[in-house]
Formats: C-alpha cells, sequence, structure tokens
C-alpha cells in the first residue's frame, strides 16, 4: 500500500517519483494507491498515475485506488482513470476486495 497525502504539485513531485520507483523495484502483483488525505492532484501529478498504472498494466500488477475528495475523484474520472482501475472510498473495502 502506497498512502499519499496533501496537495500533490510540483513541489512535491520528486517524493511522488521516488515512491513509483521503489514500486517498480518490488514488483508487486497488487497494489492499494490510498490518496484517502490528497486534497489535490495535479496534472504533473495525474501524468505519474498514468504513467504508474500504465507500468502495471505491462508488469501484471493490479492497482486500486482510495480516494475520499470529491474534486480529486472527479480529476481521476475526467482523466479516465477510473475506467482502469477500480476505485473504492476507503482502504478497508479496497483490500477486502
Amino acid at each position: 500500500m502506497v498512502e499519499i497525502v496533501g496537495d500533490v504539485t510540483f513541489e512535491v513531485i520528486d517524493a511522488l517519483r521516488q515512491v513509483i520507483a521503489q514500486l517498480r523495484i518490488e514488483r508487486p502483483s497488487k497494489a492499494v494507491l490510498d490518496c484517502g488525505g490528497v486534497s489535490l492532484l495535479s496534472s504533473m501529478a495525474l501524468g505519474e498515475f498514468s504513467r504508474l498504472l500504465k507500468w502495471g498494466a505491462e508488469n501484471s500488477c493490479q492497482f486500486k485506488v482510495v480516494c475520499q475528495n470529491d474534486h480529486v475523484v472527479d480529476v481521476l474520472e475526467i482523466a479516465g482513470i477510473t475506467e482502469a482501475v477500480p476505485l473504492f472510498p476507503n482502504l478497508e473495502m479496497a483490500l477486502s476486495r
């Protein structure tokens, strides 16, 4: 599980990239991106998410996303991410399915 919190913008994108790089090294078969604490998702962060999900599809890693913030959910839906990855309102639901 990867927990992402706060405003995910240019200022913190390097930290997100490090987390993503670690996931690529570990090569899990399943991963949950817990974005329950995300308040803002920039276009740059959205690009990183998209690249990560593409990597997951190419490397047999099934992702789930946890998100409660309506604005962030809207951004993920507009970007088409929710068509490729299941979205859950809380971590418990994501882990149980």
